[in-house]
């Protein structure tokens, strides 16, 4: 039998990326070579355009993330360029639509999206919008389901009541429960892949300590059953089965 290999990562905030932790993500899709890659969102920062304001000392650029954004997904393309691809809108990416209709409505603008920024129908990248879901077997991806913290993993699947990967949180979890049948599910919570010193929203050491560099992977049956594991990325070192990828 021949499982469906499914990588999933998320958050990874470009142009605030981890340049290490993307280069040996892009390591294990050309080793691993899945059959499925799932961007769970929040992959561009869109920091120009938070309704929190700008941070004095940061540099943002919507057109610097968007730059950095084509060009990793270009990079990902050529690493799996037969795969099908999903890319799941984040909270970060939903704010151009809102700074479109609300800050800059007198620009008329509002006819500009990520996807056509991005060029995603011509890497063949399908668009997921925010506060909505695919499925990849019975998988459900998205970015969040409005749950953050430590306890987000088990509050996702408490309201999904099925098996789910989401991202949000940059933190990394395998929850699983059961029914009162013993059908077991799992919530999958797959870490980020930012650059956690170019944080400027939280205490330094507080992101230090709770923010996970990694991403996820799943593997599907016939019966789209989904078998879930977490992978952390640890000093630029990551195991997936028996193969150890670094730089």
């Amino acid at each position: 039998m021949t499982m469906q290999r499914v990588l999933i990562f998320s958050d990874c905030h470009r142009s605030h990326h981890d340049e290490k932790a993307w280069a040996l993500l892009l390591k294990v899709v050309a080793g691993w070579k899945p059959h499925v890659i799932v961007n769970l969102g929040d992959y561009l920062d869109c920091g120009a355009l938070s309704r929190f304001g700008r941070v004095h000392g940061r540099q943002e650029s919507l057109q610097r993330d968007v730059i950095s954004g084509k060009a990793g997904l270009a990079e990902l393309r050529q690493a799996a360029p037969k795969a099908r691809m999903l890319y799941c809108e984040g909270n970060h990416e939903a704010w151009l639509p809102r700074y479109l209709a609300n800050v800059a409505e007198a620009l008329d603008l509002q006819g500009i999206t990520i996807p056509d920024v991005l060029g995603l129908e011509k890497l063949k990248i399908e668009w997921v919008p925010y506060r909505d879901f695919a499925r990849v077997g019975k998988l459900i991806v998205t970015h969040d389901l409005e749950r953050s913290g430590k306890y987000a993993g088990i509050q996702t699947l408490e309201i999904a009541q099925h098996p789910i990967a989401f991202g949000h949180t940059h933190s990394m979890s395998a929850s699983y429960r059961g029914d009162a049948f013993g059908t077991r599910h799992v919530a999958l919570n797959t870490g980020w892949l930012g650059d956690v010193e170019q944080i400027s929203y939280r205490h330094r050491i507080s992101a230090r300590t709770s923010h996970q560099l990694g991403f996820g992977v799943a593997q599907i049956d016939e019966n789209g059953v989904a078998w879930c594991e977490p992978i952390p990325i640890v000093a630029y070192r990551c195991v997936l089965g028996r193969t150890l990828y670094t730089l």
